[in-house]
């Protein structure tokens, strides 16, 4: 091989290391931020929240519920849908952290990964509405409600974590507990 042919080779190889680099670096897909996700706004005591519509299962009107004696106060009781029991949370009172002064709430929102595994009493629907990840600000600080809370809208709409609400242990019976609020798997 002469000394050309060795150094044509040398920067060929240069090419193809500095092409395989190029194919190998991570590129950043314009647009990929701005992925949006479909919210469900609703209101509970006048304040504005959304909740992600693939852990929506059912969105109810006017359902009866049948109160749960000695349940806590979080708890607005049982009510049937499709011959399935599931209990029925009073939101506001699980986002304070405390009891709260109970409305008049018969709109339910129900949840679950899967299937229905709960739901919580809300005012009102607003429909869908589409959100990107930019869109999203850090949550309040100092509010019981923060370990539900994903973020907040500029329009000051606390966007709800329905992953964290359907993995909280206090939201299930354990049924080899007596009490009516035991915690799930424990």
């Amino acid at each position: 091989m002469t000394e050309r042919e060795v150094s044509k080779g040398a920067e060929v190889q240069a090419v193809l290391r500095q092409r395989a680099q190029l194919l190998a670096a991570v590129v950043a897909i314009p647009g990929a931020a701005a992925v949006e996700q479909s919210l469900l706004g609703f209101q509970v005591d006048s304040e504005l929240y959304s909740i992600e519509t693939s852990f929506v299962c059912r969105a109810l009107r006017d359902v009866e519920i049948t109160p749960l004696p000695i349940a806590d106060a979080c708890v607005l009781g049982l009510f049937s849908l499709q011959g399935e029991l599931l209990l029925a949370f009073d939101l506001a009172s699980l986002l304070r952290g405390r009891s709260a002064q109970r409305a008049a709430r018969r709109s339910l929102l129900v949840l679950g990964r899967e299937q229905a595994e709960l739901a919580v009493a809300v005012d009102d629907f607003e429909g869908t509405l589409q959100l990107s990840a930019a869109e999203l600000l850090e949550p309040p600080q100092g509010r019981g409600e923060n370990v539900f809370v994903r973020g907040v809208t500029a329009d000051a709409r606390l966007v709800l974590d329905a992953a964290a609400l359907l993995a909280d242990p206090r939201l299930y019976i354990d049924e080899s507990n007596s009490s009516p609020m035991g915690t799930r798997g424990q």
